[in-house]
């Protein structure tokens, strides 16, 4: 899921040129990207070249997100 998630943000890094921060929706899948044990959110922030916020939407499905 995070490698999907990963590639999306390829894809759109074009299109949020231009916004200071980029939010991620999420589901279960933000805790992950939200815990120090790992570089995700980093390398998110990196790919996008500004801050993610990352907000848990239970109400998303597991597989789905949302950058915007």
């Amino acid at each position: 899921m995070v490698g999907e998630i990963l590639q999306e943000a390829h894809k759109i890094a074009r299109s949020v040129e231009g916004k200071k921060r980029v939010a991620a929706r999420l589901a279960e899948v933000a805790k992950l990207l939200k815990s120090n044990q790992n570089s995700y959110l980093q390398e998110l922030e990196e790919i996008l070249g500004r801050t993610v916020i990352v907000k848990t939407d239970a109400q998303l499905n597991q597989e789905k997100f949302d950058l915007a």
